[in-house]
């Protein structure tokens, strides 16, 4: 069943078919770049192939500015004790991260972690803020779980020094309240596609995963379609966790499964010819909390990762197949930017680079 709220397209859409699994030549392996910090880290934002921001639970904060061989950390004052699940970093000296939880934060920095500012602030118990993207170097937008029936999504125009609360007509959701997940600062991605913007997010909606659609209209706001995800929702700790999106392939990839039982998880892809998704014939191998696609030898490749492990599949039509190449307890993977470097973080503060051999 597909549910409607406003009747739009979908501007990125993927075509992906059953065939054959295919099995990769090359070898997988995880170095580890820094364990040494009593933080779980979810937040990952990774510039170029050398210039990486990581954040988490405690207040830590960490940056490397030589690939992860030497990291600085910080625990910005007064917010020791907050924890931060995401990070948009813009260069070496600007970044902004945000705190889950409440009190709500958004701090911002541009001299290389220093010195904050607090760009944001919520004590409402309500306001759950998730993840944070951002279109280009200015425009991005920090979603947070819906309030009264509408959508609780900031936008910036100024690099995160700013934050203006979106405007939505509350008539259009019905009862929709949507949560989302803070798992690794990817429930969301914006795209620019052909001139059209918006944004991709996952729910839950009615105990079924969905995928909103958020386009922006061209007299302003958005329109929203909503897609369903082939997964019932029986507990609160199960749904679809993270989405990316592989555009020279036009594949979205969903991931998740239930945080609460590690072994149990969930892949799904769109598939425009049908106008639906789809279930993949080989699974994740666990729950997972984040997907990402990046590019080896000309070939784009997907790589899941949670709590028991990371996979990763070919993201391609004729060869999707997850094979496990890790049992490390692992939160976010992030792709360079600019650039093909794939890092990978976790619990104990632990970081690493991903090598294709």
């Amino acid at each position: 069943m597909l549910y409607k709220l406003n009747v739009r397209y979908l501007i990125v859409v993927g075509t992906l078919l059953l065939m054959a699994p295919f099995s990769f030549a090359q070898t997988y392996r995880l170095e580890m770049l820094s364990h040494s910090k009593p933080t779980n880290l979810r937040g990952l934002s990774v510039v170029d192939n050398q210039t990486l921001w990581t954040c988490g639970s405690e207040g830590y904060v960490g940056k490397s500015t030589d690939g992860g061989k030497t990291w600085e950390w910080v625990n910005p004052i007064t917010y020791e004790k907050s924890d931060f699940r995401d990070v948009h970093a813009f260069s070496k000296d600007t970044a902004i991260i945000m705190a889950a939880g409440t009190p709500a934060y958004i701090l911002r920095t541009t001299d290389g972690g220093i010195t904050w500012a607090e760009t944001f602030k919520s004590d409402d118990k309500r306001v759950f803020l998730d993840a944070i993207d951002f279109w280009n170097d200015k425009r991005g937008i920090c979603i947070g779980d819906w309030l009264n029936n509408t959508p609780y999504n900031l936008e910036t125009n100024d690099k995160g020094a700013t934050w203006t609360l979106q405007e939505y007509d509350k008539g259009d959701f019905d009862d929709a309240n949507l949560t989302y997940f803070a798992a690794s600062g990817t429930c969301f991605r914006t795209y620019i596609s052909d001139g059209d913007t918006g944004f991709l997010a996952i729910s839950s909606y009615e105990n079924e995963a969905v995928l909103l659609a958020f386009d922006e209209m061209s007299r302003g706001g958005f329109d929203i379609d909503v897609y369903e995800i082939p997964y019932k929702i029986n507990e609160p700790s199960e749904g679809a966790f993270s989405l990316c999106v592989d555009l020279e392939n036009e594949i979205i990839w969903v991931v998740g499964g239930d945080y609460a039982k590690p072994n149990v998880g969930y892949s799904a892809y769109y598939d425009s010819d049908e106008d639906e998704f789809k279930v993949p014939l080989s699974q994740v191998n666990g729950y997972r909390s984040c997907v990402e696609v990046f590019e080896y030898s000309g070939v784009n490749i997907a790589i899941a990762c949670g709590p028991n492990g990371a996979d990763v599949s070919a993201s391609d039509v004729d060869k999707a197949n997850w094979v496990t190449i890790s049992q490390l307890p692992l939160n976010t993977v992030k792709k360079a930017r600019k650039g093909n470097v794939v890092f990978l973080c976790g619990k104990q503060g632990t970081i690493y680079k991903l090598l294709v051999e």
